[in-house]
């Protein structure tokens, strides 16, 4: 399992750094190495939750990339994974965060693949089982603030523009306090997004200048503003 979230997280650096295709080959060996242990052990719902989150990841690699049928395949079966894990132990808050942050991720791809209907039903749920937990976790506020993006996204691609900018807002102001904490400088990718997303020109590239001093190269759900390189 070590070797499995080392893949992991040497994934999860090639994304921050643009690089989806390495990325996407480092989350396939974790999930490769998952799967192995899953069919030695199918009962153990530590390594079944460690397969939904590396098939996300996955599936976030292939949808930076513009690879949609592969991504929205994989974000699928890491929804109906992480169902079967709060099926199991419906109490446990562990499964259902897992579970929101799929419904989350899968909210993000499918905006990015222009299919906002099925976006906005994602992004909806996301929020419905993080909602409870966001107040006594950082980075369960974090996804929620993204579920909130998702929305926005959607509802504006819908014609909605009023609820669209609402929503971005309640994820702004979220990200706001998030960046604005003692170690909250892991989440200013979002709250670059945020910016983007409501036009804020000038504080988006105050954010996007620090973002590319560390090396961030992610794509943005929003689009940046002209004369930036995020």
């Amino acid at each position: 399992r070590r070797l499995a979230w080392a893949e992991y997280y040497r994934g999860s650096v090639e994304l921050a750094l643009g690089n989806t295709d390495a990325a996407t080959d480092r989350f396939a060996a974790a999930l490769a190495i998952a799967d192995s242990l899953a069919a030695l052990d199918p009962t153990n719902q530590s390594v079944a939750r460690s397969q939904v989150n590396f098939r996300a990841r996955r599936a976030q690699a292939h949808s930076l990339a513009g690879r949609h049928r592969e991504a929205l395949g994989d974000f699928a079966r890491a929804v109906q994974e992480a169902e079967a894990l709060v099926r199991r132990s419906p109490d446990n808050p562990q499964y259902t965060g897992t579970l929101g942050w799929a419904h989350m991720e899968h909210a993000l791809a499918l905006v990015r693949a222009g299919r906002p209907r099925m976006a906005l039903q994602e992004a909806d749920r996301a929020e419905e089982l993080l909602s409870p937990q966001a107040e006594a976790d950082r980075e369960t506020r974090y996804q929620l603030a993204w579920a909130g993006l998702a929305r926005g996204a959607s509802l504006e691609a819908l014609g909605r523009g009023a609820e669209a900018t609402a929503a971005r807002e309640g994820a702004l102001t979220l990200l706001e306090d998030l960046v604005g904490q003692p170690g909250g400088e892991e989440f200013r990718p979002g709250l670059a997004d945020a910016l983007l997303a409501l036009d804020h020109r000038a504080a988006a590239e105050a954010e996007l200048r620090i973002l590319r001093t560390q090396g961030y190269r992610q794509p943005f759900l929003s689009a940046p503003p002209s004369g930036t390189d995020p």
